[in-house]
C-alpha cells in the first residue's frame, strides 16, 4: 500500500513494472498506482539487450551547451524512451533553445545549442523532481520569471534541493522565491561567486554548468560529488 497524498516520480514507477512485465513476473496493481501485489516465487531470466541513454546525466551537457551558447551532439538517447527526465529536451525548447533529433545508422542523436535568447515559463516537475538543479540553472539564464512547481519531493533529496539551489543562486546575484513545493526565479546576469555543491551531484553539476555563462571565475566546492552519477563529466570540459 502506498499512503501518500500525491504520486511522485510516475515515470519510475511506470519503468519498474514494464520490466517486471518483461520478465513475465506475476504482479496485479491499481491504476493510481496506490497498490501492489506481487507474487512470490518468481524467477528473472538472462536479458541481452542494450541499456538505453540515461536522460538524467545527459541534461547537463545539454544545459552546458545552452549556457554558453555551444553546441553539443548527444548519442545513445532515444526520443520514444520512457524515462521522465526526457522532458528537459521539451523544456530547452520551450524557452527558446534549439533541439534537433536525429536518426542516424548508429542509432538517434539530439543537437542542443541556442541561437537566442531564453524566456522563463512555468513548469510542473512533479514526475521529474531531478531535473529541478539543472532547470534552476536555465531559469537563472531566461529572460523574465520562472517558476518550478509541483516538485515537493525535491526537498528530500541528497539535499534539499529547493533551499539549496536558491541559497547558491543568491550567491550569484540570482533573485528567487521558495515555494513550499518549488522555487520561483528571476532571471539574470550570473556573477562570479564562490559555490557550495552541498555534497550532491546533481547541484555540482548544475552550478558547473552554470558558471560556464558566468561575468566571472566561480569556485565551487565538492566537485567530487558528481562522480555518484558521472564520473567523467568534469573531463567533458577540459579534454
Amino acid at each position: 500500500e502506498i499512503d501518500i497524498p500525491l504520486l511522485n516520480e510516475k515515470p519510475y514507477i511506470e519503468m519498474t513494472l514494464k520490466y517486471l512485465h518483461e520478465q513475465c513476473i506475476n504482479f496485479e496493481y491499481t491504476q493510481d498506482f496506490s497498490h501492489f501485489k506481487i507474487v512470490g516465487g518468481g524467477a528473472y531470466k538472462p536479458v541481452s539487450a542494450a541499456v538505453p541513454g540515461d536522460f538524467s546525466s545527459a541534461a547537463f551537457p545539454a544545459l552546458a551547451a545552452v549556457v554558453s551558447g555551444g553546441t553539443v551532439d548527444l548519442c545513445g538517447l532515444d526520443p520514444a524512451d520512457t524515462q521522465g527526465d526526457k522532458a528537459f529536451f521539451t523544456m530547452l525548447s520551450a524557452m527558446g533553445a534549439d533541439v534537433m533529433w536525429h536518426e542516424t545508422a548508429a542509432g538517434w542523436v539530439v543537437s542542443v545549442s541556442r541561437s537566442g535568447p531564453l524566456a522563463g515559463g512555468v513548469f510542473d516537475l512533479n514526475a521529474t523532481p531531478d531535473l529541478l538543479p539543472a532547470a534552476c540553472v536555465l531559469a537563472a539564464y531566461a529572460r523574465g520569471e520562472s517558476a518550478l512547481v509541483n516538485t515537493g519531493s525535491a526537498r528530500i533529496k541528497e539535499t534539499d534541493r529547493i533551499a539549496a539551489m536558491a541559497e547558491e543562486l543568491a550567491k550569484a546575484g540570482i533573485e528567487s522565491r521558495e515555494l513550499p513545493d518549488g522555487i520561483v526565479i528571476q532571471g539574470g546576469r550570473f556573477s562570479a561567486a564562490t559555490l557550495d555543491g552541498r555534497g550532491d551531484h546533481r547541484i555540482v553539476m548544475a552550478l558547473a554548468c552554470a558558471a560556464l555563462g558566468a561575468d566571472g571565475p566561480c569556485e565551487i566546492i565538492g566537485v567530487e560529488a558528481a562522480a555518484v552519477t558521472y564520473p567523467g563529466f568534469f573531463s567533458l570540459f577540459t579534454g
